[in-house]
């Protein structure tokens, strides 16, 4: 797996204290109503902020590290790989799913969601989420 993260830097406490200030001290007009949609990526910056409607989602798999206890390779690696793979495409079978990652077990997707009709499409994702965990199990 490649990694995404192309360059380092050295933390420093001052030049964090340095970027709070600036975002705390910032004014108030530099945040936009963007008529509730997720901006695109080239939009935002650590200087900007936008208002938007959305709703996300987290599931991974309870007690995961006790699944070493009764499973061996490769067991496991298809166990995960059915779990993730579903989720995303659960997921991703929505429209208004405008973000989807994964992080070991965990898989989070954000959903925009300006309406009422909108946040009664990510309860029908969890219901088919939790049906697939059903099923897997």
């Amino acid at each position: 797996m490649e990694s995404k993260k192309s360059t380092t830097y050295t933390y420093k406490v001052e030049d964090s204290a340095g970027r709070m200030d600036d975002i705390l001290n910032a004014s108030d007009n530099d945040y936009e109503d963007s008529g509730n949609s997720i901006p695109s990526r080239g939009k935002l910056t650590y200087k900007n902020g936008y208002y938007v409607d959305v709703t996300s989602i987290f599931i991974d798999i309870v007690d995961s590290s006790k699944l070493t206890d009764g499973h061996k390779r490769p067991t496991l690696a298809k166990m995960y790989r059915c779990f993730l793979s579903e989720c995303v495409a659960i997921m991703n079978s929505y429209e208004i799913c405008k973000e989807i990652s994964i992080n070991g077990d965990c898989v989070w997707g954000v959903f925009e969601t300006p309406k009422k009709a909108d946040v009664d499409k990510v309860t029908d994702v969890a219901a088919k989420l939790h049906s697939m965990i059903k099923i897997l199990n």
